[in-house]
């Protein structure tokens, strides 16, 4: 936009009262990438003498009370001696636009507010609250009394409402110059926050959120010193002495970004520079993150990146730079998966809890030293470049798994390894180099031809009208003759009983200036023609370089439990059309940017409930842009109360009144029926952000055979924080598309669940997915086709990837649960390499790609190496059994457990054995429980209804868990607050098994607090322990009860403790000599176990990387298999009897085991040889 001279209308001064609601183009001082509307347009004291507070409001309050719009502030200094509360709907715009990432100067010409009120006091309320449905753009916040030398606390500068909470505030090119606390998001349940283009020097704290779900985003947010030291204003630190006390403030205690619960955070672009911490994720008022982030950077912070606390699914990093001493920390409460790639690392890496910290393809430089501190947990560093030499990796006897390959000069690091876990390293270049470049430039921002206004109701619409096709057509026609222009739509509900185009060079457009929900109202079009037409005339139809922006459609007569054919609610007609902040309420089919070209087309914060097809896109020549998409059901149920629906049982008059049943027959059709985001073909697509709640295809990649050109009838494009929750098929790729995925959250759930990843038997394309993370179903992906498809990085609460066609490679993937398989290989397909995967224990590859031919092993079609083993046992018992009764274990009476939980608000706690209740006939268990003459008695009063815990300590015994370990127990609540009653454990690193996302059989979470069992009846717990804490010690075995939800007398009975293995006391070590390593030429290698060597004597064919070795007598030690392929070997792989001879160059991983009389063998050891 060109920079503005003067306002086009005259500028009403509001002091007091406020003037009457007209839309009017403005004129601003700076560059702004949009026509800039406003509803009102206010002059308050700019002289940063006179209070404006008064006058502000005033505006924001009348704007509200017309249902919402923009309020905009001209250039000038605006004290606030008050406090200022943006209402739902309403806009808060200034003369501003940060052009990042230079450094903004708002001392200018710029609109600037100046709290001055609360100095001192960091508690009190906020400057300005937020309700939902609002926006602050545009505008620099300084604080003039604030002293570099001498920083004062002040509240904070901007938070979400207590109130009015829910959907959608927005911050967007925003300067926030000198808060002492800048953003609050939370704790009160918060979704969709938009936090874009913000630059500032926040003193204490700069944003802070919780309780934010499906979904936040920060994007192009800067922090750091320069922004206030160069902003010209008065008081500014532009000193030697005053730069030094403010950069000495930020890197002693002021934190950058703070993350508690966020269900979706997605992070891109964000930056921060001198602060203690740069970026920290901790548990929030309700839960834990997990997020993605890309290509962000924080620069010389005392901690770059702090991991404290995280859900199961983790932290996806990757193309960022993280600059700290540690770079990222991961103390003992961590416990959770973080995978980095193609990142730089300025400083060590701190991990101390028993989480997984994977890092691929990234680069560590710094000081020399310790480059990685590990003291448990599992550790992956796999194809990095060292940059400083000497650098030592520690591994602490608490470490679990550790994979070292492939990294790069000019120097492999020094290990120091003192644990005795599943540990491999190699220096051997066998990773392919897949560098992940910068995303490229921004896409651009589309306007109208011309700045010219068309207000509809100047053209006869009205939200009383039954029909306003006719007057949206005479105001469009209007803009059409006059070469382009904006028709705007002020805030209401406009029924149409037609259709509308919009013609080129024109954009029609609403009150809103961010992205917005439809339970904020807005301007809002309704159409009622087209049902039971899926391939009727679309709603709106867009000619060529035209567009919407700030609008809501609404089908009134839709109905959610029996959902109705309509067409398309938009179409393009041709290329450079534009969807900006446009939301779809209820529409059957959504966006139609298929049909016809599309070149150029811009979609930035698409969102709402489509229930067949939400976006298609496809014929576009060129780039194209897909930002910010948030297709989600809760837009059909969420709304304004002026809209109402259909529903087969009645009609509401409020949609509040909605319930779950309503909103879950949409989910289920749209798991059955929704396709939502589908690509075609699109030379060079952009997407990134996007997100999208229940489909059966979540995001698809398709050729278009309507399309002329032959060479892109399918999709290239990159996809960057893209996200599909609840999706039959999350991900899926079909045809020619060649496809990158990056931080892709995937989540397969319902009834036609087919998996995460879902490459079709047409694809002969390449797809790349980078950092991915997986929950909530039952499998990863399924691979088939004739293409080339590479997994490296991958966080999967699922099952197994089965691999059924092309060449496939799986890298770097982390199961957090054991499966009886997490790889299937299918004989169909042409190659599968499988490198340093990890799941609990041993990985379990099911390899169907080879055959018997004769008395050899046909060469398989997989290539494995490092994939993880079980972890060996941390203790030689593995069984503990007490029913309490004389002669077995007996616990301390009411010993409170200080250590692993402790007492909170229950009143005569108490915890001993007593004799055990006798019960009648008809309240004895089904089957199982046959009970003694002394149980465990567990009671108390909970005093606090909100949250109390009486932990007591049972036994302190150190018991190891083994692969098939299972801790049970029966329990016998005697009140209802007796199910909040049951058994925990403290492993000896300190963790506790009720933090440990550990499920018992019948799938419920082994929290004490989860109810469990009947009032009066005995019920039997059971927990495999060994599917995720194989290779821990248990140290005490603790008894609690534990509730936030009541309060009240508690009393449950607890018998038969029972940990249970068939793990031996003594597991055959087997060892290898000599020890993997690096040899020229050739080596001979025997094996042997405690009993002494194998005897007898052969070699392994040279071609041959599993061949059977013909049999000769052997002496009398144990009989021993193995493989040299990198898969685990099994009854019927070769056995050892002779010396094993490796001559040919390349890596090897011999994976060996003892078998035991009745066939079965015991614990897999591997060593990795290098031949050169």
């Amino acid at each position: 936009m060109r920079n503005a001279q003067t306002l086009l209308v005259a500028i009403l001064l509001v002091s007091g009262a406020s003037a009457a609601m007209k839309p009017r183009v403005i004129e601003t001082r700076f560059p702004t990438d949009d026509v800039v509307i406003a509803s009102l347009v206010i002059e308050a004291p700019k002289d940063g003498k006179g209070d404006a507070t008064g006058a502000i409001q005033a505006a924001i309050d009348e704007a509200a009370a017309a249902g919402g719009g923009v309020v905009f502030l001209p250039a000038g200094r605006y004290r606030l001696a008050g406090r200022l509360t943006l209402k739902e709907g309403v806009t808060l715009r200034g003369d501003w636009a940060p052009n990042l990432p230079q450094v903004p100067r708002p001392a200018g010409g710029y609109t600037i507010l100046m709290p001055t009120a609360d100095k001192g006091n960091a508690d009190g309320p906020p400057a300005i609250t937020m309700e939902r449905g609002t926006g602050l753009t545009n505008l620099a916040i300084w604080y003039p009394d604030q002293d570099p030398m001498k920083i004062v606390p002040y509240p904070w500068t901007l938070r979400t409402s207590e109130k009015v909470t829910g959907n959608n505030i927005t911050i967007q090119n925003v300067a926030l110059i000198n808060p002492y606390q800048a953003i609050k998001i939370g704790p009160e349940w918060n979704e969709l926050h938009t936090i874009r283009n913000v630059v500032g020097t926040p003193l204490k704290a700069g944003i802070w959120m919780d309780t934010t779900t499906d979904i936040g985003r920060l994007t192009d947010v800067d922090f750091c010193p320069r922004c206030w030291e160069e902003s010209g204003l008065p008081g500014a630190p532009t000193t030697d002495p005053a730069k030094k006390a403010l950069r000495d403030s930020l890197s002693a205690d002021g934190v950058a970004f703070e993350m508690r619960r966020s269900d979706w955070e997605y992070v891109y672009r964000i930056r921060a520079t001198g602060y203690d911490t740069g970026f920290v994720a901790r548990a929030g008022k309700q839960g834990t993150a997990n997020a993605v982030m890309a290509w962000s950077d924080f620069a010389r912070c005392a901690t770059a990146l702090g991991l404290e606390r995280l859900n199961a699914i983790g932290l996806s990093v990757t193309g960022c730079s993280l600059d700290g001493c540690p770079s990222v920390s991961a103390p003992q409460s961590f416990a959770s998966t973080a995978q980095f790639h193609s990142c730089d690392f300025g400083g060590p890496l701190a991990l101390g809890g028993p989480g997984t910290l994977t890092f691929q393809r990234s680069v560590f430089g710094g000081p020399l030293g310790i480059l990685t501190e590990a003291k448990g947990g599992q550790l992956s560093l796999l194809g990095c470049s060292f940059m400083l030499k000497d650098a030592v990796v520690r591994l602490g006897e608490g470490v679990r798994r550790a994979r070292l390959l492939g990294n790069r000069l000019p120097s492999h690091p020094r290990v120091e390894n003192a644990s005795r876990g599943d540990v491999l390293v190699s220096g051997y270049e066998f990773l392919p180099a897949l560098p992940l470049r910068f995303p490229e430039a921004a896409p651009p921002h589309p306007v109208p031809a011309n700045r010219q206004l068309f207000v509809v109701t100047d053209f006869g619409a009205g939200a009383g009208e039954q029909d306003n096709t006719a007057a949206f057509g005479r105001a469009l026609d209007a803009a059409q003759k006059a070469g382009g222009g904006t028709v705007y739509v002020p805030a209401g509900n406009y029924r149409f009983a037609g259709e509308i185009v919009v013609p080129s060079g024109v954009e029609l457009r609403g009150v809103f200036d961010v992205p917005h929900h439809t339970v904020s109202g807005g301007s809002v079009l309704i159409p009622t023609s087209g049902k039971g037409k899926a391939d009727g005339t679309p709603f709106i139809r867009l000619e060529a370089k035209s567009g919407l922006r700030g609008l809501t459609i609404w089908y009134s007569e839709q109905d959610l439990r029996n959902i109705q054919p309509y067409p398309w609610a938009i179409q393009s007609l041709g290329p450079g059309c534009w969807l900006v902040d446009v939301t779809l309420g209820n529409a059957y089919q959504g966006a139609d940017f298929w049909t016809h070209p599309s070149d150029g087309h811009v979609i930035r914060y698409l969102a709402g409930a489509v229930f067949k097809r939400g976006l298609f896109v496809s014929k576009c020549k060129g780039d194209g842009w897909v930002e910010d998409v948030q297709f989600n059901p809760h837009y059909s149920v969420r709304v304004h109360p002026s809209l109402t629906a259909i529903l087969t049982s009645r009609r509401f008059q409020n949609l509040r009144e909605v319930k779950g049943d309503d909103i879950n027959a949409v989910i289920e059709y749209q798991r059955a029926n929704l396709e939502g985001l589908v690509f075609g073909a699109c030379e060079n697509e952009h997407v990134r952000g996007t997100f999208l709640y229940a489909a059966y295809d979540g995001i698809a990649f398709r050729d278009d055979a309507a399309w002329g050109h032959a060479a892109h009838k399918g999709a290239n494009a990159t996809v960057v924080n893209h996200g599909t929750d609840t999706g039959s098929r999350c991900a899926v790729l079909e045809g020619s598309a060649n496809v990158t995925f990056i931080n892709a959250q995937l989540v397969p759930l319902g009834a036609h669940e087919v998996g995460a990843i879902i490459v079709g038997d047409s694809f002969k394309g390449k797809a790349s997915f980078f950092n991915t993370q997986i929950w909530g179903g039952k499998t990863s992906g399924i691979i088939g086709g004739s293409g080339d498809v590479l997994i490296q990085g991958v966080n999967t609460l699922c099952g197994p990837f089965i691999l059924k066609g092309g060449r496939v490679t799986v890298e770097n993937a982390h199961w957090t649960r054991d499966l009886p398989v997490h790889i299937r290989v299918e004989p169909t397909v042409e190659s599968a390499r499988l490198i340093a995967n990890l799941a609990p224990n041993e990985l379990k590859v099911e390899d169907l790609t080879s055959r018997r031919s004769g008395s050899l092993r046909e060469v398989s079609r997989v290539y494995a190496r490092c994939n993880s083993l079980a972890i060996p046992p941390a203790a030689g018992r593995f069984t503990f059994k007490t029913g309490f009764e004389e002669g077995e274990p007996q616990p301390a009476a009411d010993a409170m457990a200080k250590q692993g939980g402790g007492l909170k608000s229950v009143s005569k706690p108490e915890c001993r054995v007593a004799d055990a209740p006798t019960l009648p006939q008809a309240s004895a268990p089904a089957g199982g429980y046959s009970g003694g003459k002394r149980a465990l008695r567990v009671a108390g009063v909970a005093d606090d209804p909100a949250y109390s815990h009486a932990y007591f300590r049972l036994f302190e015994e150190k018991i190891g868990i083994a692969a098939d370990s299972v801790l049970s127990y029966w329990i016998r609540p005697t009140n209802e607050r007796g199910r909040c009653v049951g058994l925990d454990l403290l492993f000896a690193d300190g963790a506790v098994l009720r933090d440990s996302g550990a499920k018992a059989s019948d799938g419920q979470g082994v929290h004490p607090g989860n109810p469990k069992g009947e009032v009066g009846r005995w019920t039997k717990i059971a927990i495999p322990l060994g599917h995720t804490h194989t290779g821990k010690a248990i140290a005490a075995i603790l008894v609690a009860y534990d509730s936030r939800s009541g309060g009240g007398p508690f009393e449950a009975w607890i018998d038969d403790i029972a940990i249970e293995s068939a793990q031996p006391a003594a597991t055959v070590a087997v060892a290898a000599k000599p020890a993997g390593g690096v040899f020229q030429g050739k080596v001979a290698i025997e094996l042997a176990t405690s009993a002494g060597p194998i005897v007898g004597g052969a070699s392994v064919p040279r071609d041959s990387r599993d061949a059977e070795v013909p049999p000769t007598k052997a002496g009398k030690e144990a009989v021993l298999r193995y493989r040299l392929d990198g898969l685990s070997p099994t009854a019927e792989s070769p056995r050892y009897e002779r010396p094993i001879v490796l001559d040919q160059p390349g890596l090897w991983e011999l994976r060996f085991a003892a078998q035991a009389p009745d066939g079965r063998l015991g614990r897999v050891f591997a060593e990795l040889y290098e031949i050169r």
